[in-house]
């Protein structure tokens, strides 16, 4: 974000219009810093061949997916739905993953269907997948027992949570497999999200690399993500030098040990989209109390559940008055609960109502995490590229959120009576 003649811009686009042409709330993503932070990442590691995919949990609009996939990118999915947004964005099934958590028979059929590659959660899961598919391939997910991520609720390995296949249960995958024909060709770990030192992952590639050995079929190895963004001041951000030359040497290693020259893949989501997107809000009344400033939006944690969820942080900009004298204020949204904040006692220039605030690094975990709650629907979404702004996804409307009851219960409109 740029300020030039009292103006703020974002991408060259500036945000009162913006705002004026799209409507508050409104997500903005900025194309060019979505790619530029996926060639960071590409760059900083020496090894070949390397296969980095997009976990597009954390935002599946279908052009910031195929922003990502034009620079050569993969995505990692979780759902069938996600492995639909990834052919509808124009990702080939062999650049396509799917690492669920407590998939059915009938969503593996899906997937399936697509030639995408299961990552298998389970020693159950993989049963069913072996009886099912007998004489095919898959990857598994260990779980090292290791774990990191910037919130409890972000920790995806280690003995406490409900992913993978233990690292000390392989042989009796490998024998399941073996019953049915089925191949091991990939090994995976995720150990959490938003890490912004790297030592932990490292700790965590002994135990994987000894665990993956025990498997004779391998033709990659899936790393993982999580790598984080700096979201507070303060917070630096991760020395992607140094984790691209260790990784490479640690991983050529390996492959020596292995016997074989194998693919390494990695699968961040919020390092490349995050600080790229801005969630646009409209200051609609600011309230004092004896102790308290409340500035209130035309938004909510319905858009950005992240700081009521995790107790993130996220940066605010007032863009509309930014020279204002500051003062300390809390800036909250439209839904009916107490802890619906956007963030907590920050000094920020005195914001009017009228005001366009920003919620800065929002492009991750933000609108894919929405809801209609409160019947609010959620926003649009517009990607910028050279100060030009265009609509990704419409606005929802209330019409939106009815379509599902509306031809089940004959719901009439209330002007119709």
């Amino acid at each position: 974000m740029e300020f030039k003649d009292n103006e703020c811009f974002i991408a060259g686009a500036g945000v009162s219009g913006l705002a004026g042409e799209f409507d508050t709330p409104l997500y903005v993503y900025e194309e060019e810093l979505i790619r530029e932070r996926f060639r960071s990442f590409r760059d900083a590691i020496d090894y070949k061949p390397l296969k980095l995919l997009y976990a597009c949990k954390a935002n599946s609009n279908i052009e910031v997916m195929r922003a990502l996939i034009s620079e050569g990118c993969g995505i990692d999915a979780t759902s069938p739905g996600e492995v639909f947004f990834a052919v509808e964005a124009g990702c080939k099934p062999e650049n396509i993953v799917l690492t669920g958590s407590n998939i059915t028979d009938a969503e593996m059929g899906a997937v399936r269907h697509f030639g995408v590659m299961i990552n298998i959660d389970s020693l159950s899961q993989l049963e069913r997948y072996c009886k099912t598919y007998p004489g095919t391939e898959c990857s598994v997910r260990i779980n090292p027992e290791i774990g990191a991520g910037g919130h409890e609720h972000v920790v995806t390995g280690g003995p406490n949570v409900k992913f993978g296949i233990m690292h000390d249960s392989l042989e009796e995958a490998l024998k399941i497999a073996a019953g049915h024909d089925v191949k091991i060709a990939g090994a995976h770990m995720h150990i959490g999200s938003n890490i912004l030192d790297h030592k932990p992952f490292v700790n965590a590639l002994g135990v994987f690399f000894r665990s993956a050995k025990l498997l004779p079929d391998l033709k990659f190895a899936d790393l993982g993500g999580g790598f984080g963004v700096p979201y507070s001041p303060g917070q630096e951000p991760a020395d992607l030098k140094a984790f691209g030359k260790e990784i490479t040497a640690r991983f050529s290693e390996f492959c020596s040990d292995y016997g074989r020259k194998l693919e390494l893949v990695f699968e961040n989501g919020r390092f490349y989209v995050a600080q790229a997107g801005h969630l646009l809000v409209r200051v609609v009344d600011v309230k004092k109390t004896r102790t308290h400033v409340f500035v209130g939006t035309d938004s909510g944690f319905t858009h950005l559940l992240r700081p009521a969820l995790y107790g993130a942080y996220h940066g605010v900009v007032n863009c509309s008055r930014p020279g204002a004298e500051k003062i300390e204020a809390s800036v909250v949204g439209n839904i009916c609960e107490t802890g619906d904040y956007f963030a907590r006692h920050r000094m920020l220039p005195e914001p009017q109502p009228g005001d366009i605030l920003s919620i800065e690094s929002a492009g991750a975990y933000s609108y894919s995490m929405a809801s209609p709650y409160n019947g609010r629907p959620r926003p649009a979404e517009v990607m910028v590229a050279g100060g030009r702004a265009r609509l990704v996804r419409s606005r929802e409307t209330y019409e939106d959120l009815l379509r599902g009851q509306r031809e089940i219960v004959k719901i009439a409109h209330p002007w119709q009576k």
